[in-house]
């Protein structure tokens, strides 16, 4: 099967995305930079994780108060696009928003998951796999208009570190489960 153009730049940037997150991730894995070890309390954990996700909960703020902010000053979008035709701007920034959504949903249900599942010296995995989504949002949020290419590598940012997070984080829990497991 021959790829277009269009999809060999939505490749380079998914596969950099991937790249990037898998290397942001073995970083925070392997330097354990908060110097966290054995017994952190739930607290702590819930603290450092929870402020790890200010940055997303920010980005879903703006991206909800752009949406606002345009359908009150157009009026052919102020009624909202289920009544009525939505303008091209109000069709991006509900398909930017909406992508947010799913990408910031799956981020903070995945970094509650791993403050509470996985060992306290993994923990820094949240705030660089955070860093990460908010970097890709604003990536995806820049690159929307300029086509599909254009927007790959915030794309992947944000979903990729999710994506490798839980999938880590099935593979420890069953290996845990393993006669001799941790």
């Amino acid at each position: 099967m021959a790829i277009n153009r269009d999809q060999f730049g939505v490749l380079r940037g998914m596969t950099t995305g991937a790249a990037i997150s898998a290397l942001g991730l073995a970083w925070g894995l392997a330097t354990n930079p908060f110097d966290l070890a054995g017994q952190v309390s739930l607290d702590h954990r819930l603290e450092l994780g929870l402020a790890a996700d200010l940055g997303l909960a920010l980005w879903l703020a703006v991206s909800i108060g752009w949406m606002a902010r345009l359908r009150f000053v157009s009026s052919a979008d102020l009624q909202g696009s289920g009544v009525g035709v939505a303008t091209p701007r109000a069709r991006i920034l509900q398909a930017l928003l909406q992508n947010s959504l799913e990408q910031i949903g799956l981020a903070v249900l995945v970094h509650l998951l791993w403050i509470v599942l996985m060992p306290a010296a993994w923990l820094a995995a949240v705030p660089v796999a955070s860093g990460l989504c908010l970097v890709g949002r604003i990536g995806f949020g820049w690159g929307y208009g300029k086509g599909a290419a254009q927007r790959s590598l915030g794309f992947a940012l944000s979903f990729y570190p999710s994506l490798f997070m839980l999938l880590l984080m099935v593979a420890v829990l069953l290996i845990r489960r393993l006669p001799g497991g941790w």
